[in-house]
């Protein structure tokens, strides 16, 4: 029985990724990277809530492989970098937007530093999410529920591991449009985005967070008074690639617009004839990127 069992969830598991990889992709347009159209609704005299999401200090201060390579190693370092090439950039191009940045992270003891560091620069807010409760995708989902509630124009959601070395592009921001972190794909064929930095414009924060869940019931599961997920939802974002927002860019092609959807900073495709891209949402993978460092 044991074994029947084993082989039914295992033939399921080869059914579904053909179906994903092969049936599937003829829902959708074919796309080689992703174009964004005019803005139609900027976010001058609004309201903007950045978010920094995940899990801070990870692997002992980032004292890990991947901080030795890069020659990084602080969490501070990246909530310094971010001011300078993510906050500050936005109070220089937007001066009429408010500006309030919350981070949505796990417990940990040094996390009021980051909160200061922010704090000279910015209103600031921490969260602090149960681990065993949340990962990548009810983190994402709780910045939007929480962007939505106190009705801000947009939300820019970023992880709080990246350290950025060059400044984020802030023209494309629009109450209307989801926006990548680029215009490169990580695949062609599967669609794969990197998923590391989204912005989401005020008009689509319910029909992304509704659409997320296989039904009405399932929004119960994010509660809001004290910050944490009851169980694990039954979620549409990550029904490829668990636990990330590597199919998210497949999610929004079946939710909203395609003229809804955008980038925030250009990239030359470094080979546009491969379907596989060497420009990565990981900077240490193949060609990495030029817009944050691990």
């Amino acid at each position: 029985m044991n074994l029947f069992k084993k082989i039914f969830k295992r033939l399921k598991v080869i059914i579904k990724t053909f179906y994903f990889q092969n049936i599937e992709l003829y829902k959708y347009p074919k796309i080689k990277e992703i174009k964004c159209s005019e803005i139609q609704k900027d976010l001058k005299g609004e309201r903007l809530l950045i978010v920094l999401r995940g899990e801070t200090y990870r692997n002992n201060n980032r004292c890990d492989e991947t901080s030795r390579k890069t020659k990084l190693s602080s969490q501070e370092f990246c909530i310094k970098q971010f001011v300078k090439h993510v906050l500050l950039v936005i109070q220089k191009e937007h001066p009429n937007t408010h500006i309030c940045v919350k981070i949505i992270t796990y417990p940990h003891p040094k996390n009021f530093k980051l909160l200061d560091i922010i704090s000279n620069y910015s209103d600031c807010e921490l969260i602090e999410l149960e681990k065993d409760k949340n990962n990548q995708v009810s983190t994402f989902l709780h910045s939007i529920k929480t962007a939505k509630e106190e009705n801000f124009s947009g939300l820019l959601a970023i992880r709080i591991d990246i350290a950025f070395i060059s400044d984020l592009s802030t023209k494309n921001f629009c109450q209307n449009k989801v926006l990548f972190q680029w215009n490169l794909l990580h695949n062609k064929k599967t669609l794969e985005v990197p998923d590391q930095i989204h912005f989401i414009g005020a008009n689509l924060f319910e029909k992304i967070y509704d659409a997320s869940f296989s039904n009405k019931k399932d929004l119960l599961v994010l509660r809001g008074d004290d910050n944490t997920l009851e169980l694990t939802p039954t979620c549409l974002l990550d029904n490829r690639w668990e636990g990330t927002l590597h199919n998210f860019l497949r999610f929004c092609l079946k939710t909203i617009k395609i003229e809804q959807i955008g980038y925030l900073n250009y990239i030359e495709d470094p080979d546009v004839k491969k379907n596989d891209c060497d420009v990565r949402g990981h900077p240490n993978s193949r060609k990495g990127n030029p817009l944050y460092k691990f």
